[in-house]
């Protein structure tokens, strides 16, 4: 395994905005979650486990063209909080929690495989993922995305050396391999694909304290390293997702560690190119912890949750559709 590259820019804060998309609502989930995994196959959209009171193993298929939700095949294992990603026009989840009580998690090594044509769900090598330290939220978070025909299954775990590390699926080998560890710890993760690379969200309080940031970072496939990019301040838990060549924050919840803060309808746009964020208008229904996809041109924000007290969180069900405003 190689050491990863770290490489510190200045933290940038969120700019001058502008509209990147016009949205509107869309027939909502058939049930409201949070901690789901939203994905792309086929022309329609999939709404893969999450949180709804309990843990889902529940599958959602969403058609665009007639606005309507189906249910398909349930998951093996019900997870939340987990990897997800299309390869071979298949989806694939691994690892993951289930939970209801913060003080007894239950922790899912699974692998899924998903094939839409069949409708059925099947297992694949479980994840490798360390055993953790004990059966508390906040002692494990996990998140990934599928990239160049791999899956990656990015972990922060209390009970491993440096408390991150990343795993590499390859669906043909049906194999785990183990990767650089992610240059972020003691945060809850968001990943996506852009531009053959895997990008990273990890919030937490910069430093330990103060107000919420999410920091950021590029992982390179082909050489196993870790570029950090530029922080967005003021902001934790917004879904992450690529499209038309940049990569978007979405939502999220201004809060630190005393307490829970508002929910945020922000969107949020990182340049890859320049390295810099900015802010990008606000679509209709503030909420953190959701499921985010590109489905052609247009970027589709499904579920999540709002702030219920504490830290308690009450999941949605809306479902809205971002369509590309010329610049």
């Amino acid at each position: 395994m190689r050491l990863h590259l770290l490489i510190f820019p200045a933290l940038v804060a969120c700019g001058g905005g502008f509209e990147a998309f016009t949205w509107s609502s869309k027939a909502p989930l058939p049930i409201p979650r949070t901690d789901l995994a939203l994905a792309s196959l086929g022309g329609n959209l999939y709404a893969i486990g999450g949180y709804s009171g309990s843990t889902l193993a529940r599958l959602d298929q969403y058609a665009p063209d007639a606005n309507t939700w189906t249910q398909k095949a349930s998951l093996l294992s019900a997870r939340r909080e987990f990897a997800a990603g299309v390869m071979n026009d298949k989806i694939y989840v691994a690892c993951g929690m289930s939970w209801t009580d913060p003080n007894a998690v239950t922790y899912v090594m699974t692998t899924e495989e998903y094939d839409p044509v069949a409708d059925r769900w099947s297992a694949r090598a479980q994840c490798p993922v360390p055993q953790a330290f004990n059966s508390v939220y906040g002692n494990v978070h996990i998140a990934g995305a599928a990239v160049n025909g791999r899956l990656y299954a990015l972990v922060y775990n209390t009970n491993i050396n440096g408390a991150a590390a990343m795993y590499e699926f390859d669906p043909l080998a049906n194999a785990w391999t183990t990767k650089s560890p992610p240059p972020f710890s003691y945060a809850t993760y968001a990943a996506t694909e852009h531009g053959g690379q895997l990008y990273l969200a990890a919030s937490g309080n910069l430093g330990g304290g103060g107000p919420p940031a999410t920091n950021f970072a590029r992982y390179d496939p082909a050489t196993d390293t870790w570029v950090i990019r530029a922080s967005l301040f003021g902001i934790w838990g917004s879904a992450l997702a690529s499209a038309n060549g940049k990569v978007y924050a979405l939502g999220g919840v201004g809060a630190t560690r005393s307490g829970a803060g508002a929910a945020s309808a922000n969107v949020n746009e990182y340049d890859p190119v320049t390295d810099k964020w900015t802010a990008a208008g606000r679509f209709g229904s503030a909420r953190q912890s959701a499921g985010a996809s590109l489905l052609g041109h247009d970027l589709y924000v499904a579920g999540g949750a709002v702030p219920a007290g504490g830290y308690g969180l009450q999941p949605v069900a809306n479902l809205e559709i971002g369509v590309p405003r010329p610049k």
